[in-house]
C-alpha cells in the first residue's frame, strides 16, 4: 500500500443510512440490468459497496447500482467498504475513476 491510499474499514451498513439522493459520482444513465437485479435477489451482494462517511450518514463512491437494487429489495444492511477518514469531493471521483476503470 502507498502512504497516500485510502484505508478501509469492512462492515454491514443500514441502507436508510446511505444517501440515495447523492449522484457525485453516479455516472449510469441506465436502469440497473435484471441480472444484476436477480443475482442480488438470489446470492446477494458479492462484491461490497465502497462508501465514505458524510456525518451520521456514507456517501457512496462505488456501487450505486448495487445500493439502489437492494434498497428496492427492501435489504435492510448491505456489506461495504467504508473509507476511514473523510475524503475531499475530487479525491472521491478519483478513487470512482480508478476502480470503475474497464
Amino acid at each position: 500500500m502507498t502512504e497516500n491510499a485510502p484505508t478501509y474499514i469492512f462492515k454491514s451498513v443500514a441502507i436508510d443510512s446511505i444517501d440515495l439522493d447523492d449522484q457525485l459520482t453516479s455516472f449510469s444513465l441506465d436502469a440497473p440490468p435484471d441480472a444484476l437485479q436477480q443475482s442480488i435477489k438470489e446470492v446477494g451482494i458479492i462484491h461490497p459497496v465502497t462508501l465514505t462517511p458524510i456525518g451520521d450518514r456514507f456517501r457512496i463512491i462505488c456501487g450505486h447500482r448495487r445500493v439502489k437494487i437492494s434498497s428496492l429489495l427492501k435489504t435492510k444492511e448491505i456489506p461495504a467498504r467504508i473509507l476511514d477518514s473523510v475524503m475531499s469531493d475530487e479525491s472521491v471521483l478519483m478513487l470512482n475513476l480508478s476502480e470503475n476503470q474497464v
